[in-house]
């Protein structure tokens, strides 16, 4: 008897778990004066584990939903200012492009999750040449 109690609790403690998560605000990323500044964003998104839709979020949202058995949540360094392509010197990259190091920042994400190449579509994105 006392295994189907504790069976019992468990369940409880994890629906109760489950009716407590946050879910998904989408957020649109506003790019200040300081951030062009610094040259780099982080970007926030949750992923619904059972139908792999993707969400991008505040970086409160994110943190809340980190704990959440319903999302995998991940975040991107994202370079928004510098020479839109790599500058090279001598077949050398002197100074890597937005375009390629977004690129690479997907690249690396969509090899865990591989629906971000459907959501970040253009490496260019609040890029800001100088």
């Amino acid at each position: 008897m006392s295994d189907v109690v504790s069976d019992y609790n468990k369940t409880i403690t994890s629906l109760s778990k489950l009716m407590k998560s946050k879910f998904p605000s989408a957020f649109k990323l506003t790019i200040t004066e300081d951030d062009y500044t610094e040259g780099f964003v982080y970007r926030f998104f949750c992923q619904k584990i059972n139908t792999k839709e993707i969400t991008e979020v505040s970086d409160r949202n994110y943190r809340d939903l980190k704990r959440s058995p319903l999302y995998h949540c991940f975040d991107v360094e994202w370079k928004i200012t510098g020479p839109d392509r790599n500058i090279m010197n001598e077949k050398v990259i002197q100074n890597q492009g937005v375009y390629e190091y977004n690129s690479e920042s997907i690249d690396e994400i969509a090899n865990i999750v591989p629906e971000i190449r459907n959501f970040l579509v253009n490496p260019l994105e609040f890029w800001r040449g100088y």
